[in-house]
């Protein structure tokens, strides 16, 4: 929320503080810890660091892809915002494609559309 409101510094705080306490609770690599490093990576775009947002969030990916118990439209979110990173940076278009293509798969209906544009821009 805290994002969406602007408030990108405190939402990065926030998150990195939920990480932090996810990491000691569930594990470095359990779902939720995934979640929250995808928080953390979202604030980071949100507040310019588009260029270190990138790892954490491919980080993030892989967590919860790898997750026994897999948090469905949370990897959507996540992918959709690896690619939406990558694209702002310059990187690897292929490998955004391929991600928004997953994320739109995954999201809710009306959460679609954000990576349903990005996809638009990437064909």
């Amino acid at each position: 929320m805290l994002r969406l409101q602007g408030k990108t510094a405190e939402a990065l705080a926030v998150a990195r503080r939920a990480h932090d306490v996810c990491v000691r609770d569930e594990g470095p690599e359990s779902a939720l810890a995934g979640y929250a490093l995808y928080s953390v990576g979202a604030a980071m775009a949100a507040g310019g660091d588009t260029i270190g947002a990138v790892p954490t969030l491919a980080r993030s990916v892989a967590i919860l892809e790898a997750a026994p118990h897999p948090l469905k439209h949370e990897l959507a979110a996540a992918r959709c915002e690896l690619a939406k990173a990558l694209v702002a940076t310059g990187g690897d278009r292929k490998r955004a494609r391929v991600l928004a293509e997953k994320a739109r798969d995954g999201l809710a209906p009306g959460q679609a559309e954000e990576c349903e544009a990005l996809l638009a821009t990437l064909r």
